[in-house]
């Protein structure tokens, strides 16, 4: 099976952090991801942190939350460093987060080390 019985989702109506009884297992693997989250925040030196909520989304979404976080905390950005333009949700999302995109052609170097 390609879904491992993990198919149900997490969280209850209302609220995402509730467990779910008819999907034990991807409860689980939620609680998990949430105490990797918060541990690692902590590792960081993110001290005051008591909970994280690791959150399932699609890469566009993802993004979008990120700029618009970012927006609020620096309204007179205008550009976004993007190596990797080959997804269309991913163009989309900067496009929509920001007033004006300009795209830049990044010229990659390959390195070479000698071992």
């Amino acid at each position: 099976m390609r879904c491992f019985s993990l198919s149900h989702g997490i969280g209850r109506s209302g609220n995402i952090g509730d467990i779910q009884p008819k999907a034990l297992g991807s409860s689980m693997l939620a609680c998990l991801a949430n105490e990797f989250a918060l541990h690692a925040l902590q590792e960081i030196g993110v001290v005051t942190c008591k909970a994280a909520l690791v959150v399932p989304l699609c890469t566009g979404m993802a993004l979008s939350l990120c700029m618009g976080s970012w927006r609020k905390s620096r309204p007179m950005a205008k550009y976004v460093l993007w190596l990797r333009v080959d997804q269309k949700s991913c163009f989309k999302i900067l496009l929509s987060s920001l007033k004006a995109l300009e795209l830049v052609n990044i010229i990659q170097q390959t390195l070479k080390f000698s071992m």
